[in-house]
């Protein structure tokens, strides 16, 4: 469980898995999210995962953190159910 994204970002937990994963040979094909997130903890890893520095879409950041952490692979990720503040409004 990931109790304080501030301080250890979805995307370092998801990159140290997979550097974890690396060592035994192995690959890291998906994430999996319990629960609701955060849309700032979404944007830090989307910013992370962002190769445009001047991208500043929302949505697009977003998307851009849902294919970094592999949550699109086992099943449909649907931000605006998943996501605290836009699961509030949805």
């Amino acid at each position: 469980n990931l109790l304080n994204y501030s301080e250890t970002g979805m995307h370092t937990i998801m990159e140290a898995v997979k550097a974890e994963a690396e060592k035994l040979e192995l690959e890291v094909t998906s994430g999996e999210l319990v629960g609701l997130v955060p849309l700032k903890a979404m944007i830090d890893a989307g910013n992370y995962y962002n190769s445009n520095p001047n991208e500043d879409s929302i949505d697009k950041i977003v998307d851009l953190a849902v294919t970094g952490l592999g949550l699109n692979i086992m099943d449909n990720f649907n931000a605006n159910k998943r996501i605290i503040e836009w699961a509030a409004n949805y």
